[in-house]
């Protein structure tokens, strides 16, 4: 990292972070990917780790979810390039945040169906929120510095997504094996999985004033008329 700071030409030029409009927007583009890693890690952990369903499954209620973000991330993106972010960022955040919630609340004791109708619509919430994050944190730089900003914010999206990952699962294997002392496994593995929902759901919401302030710094520099 020193030396990429101080290099004429660095490979990653992290002086970008100095804009802080892409700061935030780096911020909101690594709890979208780590959002998006951790369902797919959370459900085959409590369909094939708690409730010993078969890995094909697993697949087929994940699949759902999967199309969800597909069709999400269209619908978002022509809504972003007619209206802008202004709405679509704040009802995916929220969306996501409140079937997190219900996830962390149901997970493990609803039938499939409702699994999947639930993973579904948290996966149409989470799909719109990569592209306006991104778009408001590239439309802050000089236009020599994008295509390495994008660079970086895919980097940011692979660290975060991978760090997830290993986080969560050393917080279920810790979580499951302490709740096992007081209850059977099954419904240990269940309340590990539940809380992890539950603290995904939390931080969405906490982020949501963030994703609103940045939105509106976007229409302030908007509203600002040219010099001259």
């Amino acid at each position: 990292m020193w030396n990429e700071l101080r290099a004429e030409k660095p490979l990653i030029d992290l002086s970008i972070f100095s804009f802080p409009a892409f700061t935030v927007s780096a911020v909101l583009s690594a709890i979208t990917a780590s959002s998006m890693f951790a369902g797919v890690l959370l459900i085959p952990l409590l369909m094939q780790e708690v409730l010993q369903y078969s890995a094909m499954t697993t697949g087929l209620i994940l699949l759902p979810q999967a199309l969800m973000m597909g069709i999400a991330m269209t619908v978002g993106g022509r809504i972003v390039d007619r209206h802008g972010a202004q709405l679509i960022l704040p009802f995916g955040l929220l969306l996501a945040a409140c079937f997190s919630l219900v996830l962390g609340w149901t997970a493990g004791k609803t039938g499939l169906a409702a699994l999947i109708v639930l993973l579904s619509i948290r996966g149409f919430g989470l799909g719109p929120i990569h592209t306006p994050v991104m778009t408001a944190g590239l439309n802050a730089l000089p236009v020599s510095q994008v295509s390495r900003a994008m660079s970086i914010l895919q980097i940011v999206g692979q660290i975060s997504g991978a760090v997830t990952i290993v986080l969560l699962s050393m917080f279920f294997e810790e979580r499951r094996s302490l709740y096992q002392l007081q209850m059977p496994a099954e419904a240990a593995g269940i309340l590990a999985v539940q809380q992890m929902f539950i603290g995904l759901g939390a931080l969405a919401l906490c982020i949501l004033p963030i994703a609103l302030r940045l939105m509106g710094k976007r229409r302030a520099l908007r509203a600002v008329p040219p010099a001259g």
